[in-house]
């Protein structure tokens, strides 16, 4: 078991200093007496598992509690010719800035075999950080500053990872190899964006994922009413039911994008996630997200080989 009180000079007085907690414990089976039959093929089999809690003070500036002037040249000179100095108005801070907390659970296995040759790792985690940085709660535009950032975002990370690894000799050569593979995804689970504005986060974001339109080939002459194009293959017209995006005449050889909620008009919408979900415009970056280019998972494999001499 471990605790730490940590202060930074970062927050305001009465929030500058936090606990962070942390535990962790681990049973080796094999010392057991009923594992007695297998301790000849497998060296160690341990179970573990942690959980703890860390902040982060790095918020920005040294002192992003005090209203802070950036100085700046005017766009005028004086009599001498030269540029007067000015200051910019005075940022708004937050008078509850504090620490961001992340808070991770783990639990894992050791396996060692065939004479600790081959080794065995698997973990799996959730990792949930509180109170992080993000702008809070709209003020009016009469204000003339921007809202100052406070801890109002919450983000959950859940992952696992997956590690072999084979070492051995032969005379006096010695080699070894490894395998891992591992992936995770991480959520946004609180976030003020009430408008579900797509051009910031939202809850249930996925942070790795990928918004765009659905590729569906190229038009074709056989997509344009016979007669409709001209001499140099514009200018035509569409035949009922091939999408177009809004706005834009098609030509052939143009790339056309899949109509994924078939009213035959392919845009943007009006860019909040709320309109997305419910289906009443043919935004195609929603589609995108369920099909095609949906949230990729970092899935990553790797293999590492290594020989020496005893």
């Amino acid at each position: 078991m471990n605790g730490r009180y940590d202060g930074s000079s970062r927050f305001p007085p009465g929030d500058r200093f936090g606990f962070f907690p942390s535990v962790s414990a681990g049973w080796n089976v094999m010392e057991e007496k009923f594992m007695g039959f297998a301790k000849q093929s497998v060296q160690q089999l341990k179970l573990r598992g942690s959980f703890g809690e860390i902040g982060n003070q790095v918020v920005g500036s040294n002192f992003p509690y005090f209203p802070g002037m950036t100085p700046a040249l005017s766009g005028w000179v004086d009599d001498t010719g030269v540029r007067a100095s000015s200051l910019g108005a005075p940022t708004l801070p937050s008078a509850t800035l504090t620490w961001e907390r992340m808070r991770t659970l783990n639990g894992g296995i050791d396996l060692s075999m065939f004479d600790s040759r081959l080794a065995v790792t698997f973990d799996i985690f959730n990792r949930k950080t509180f109170g992080m940085l993000a702008p809070g709660a709209a003020l009016p535009a009469v204000l003339g500053i921007a809202a100052p950032p406070q801890n109002v975002a919450d983000l959950e990370t859940k992952g696992w990872e997956l590690e072999i690894s084979w070492g051995d000799k032969a005379g006096e050569f010695a080699y070894g190899f490894g395998f891992n593979l591992s992936d995770n995804q991480t959520h946004i689970t609180r976030y003020h964006n009430p408008g579900g504005l797509l051009s910031e986060r939202y809850v249930g974001q996925d942070i790795s994922e990928i918004w765009g339109y659905v590729s569906d080939g190229f038009y074709t002459v056989n997509d344009f009413e016979k007669g409709s194009l001209n001499a140099n293959l514009t200018g035509g017209k569409l035949l009922p039911g091939i999408p177009f995006f809004k706005g834009i005449a098609p030509n052939p050889g143009d790339v056309k994008y899949a109509d994924l909620n078939g009213d035959g008009i392919i845009f943007s919408g009006n860019g909040t996630w709320q309109t997305l979900a419910t289906g009443r415009s043919s935004a195609p970056m929603r589609a995108a997200t369920s099909s095609a280019c949906s949230a990729t998972h970092r899935l990553r494999t790797s293999i590492s080989t290594s020989s020496s001499r005893a």
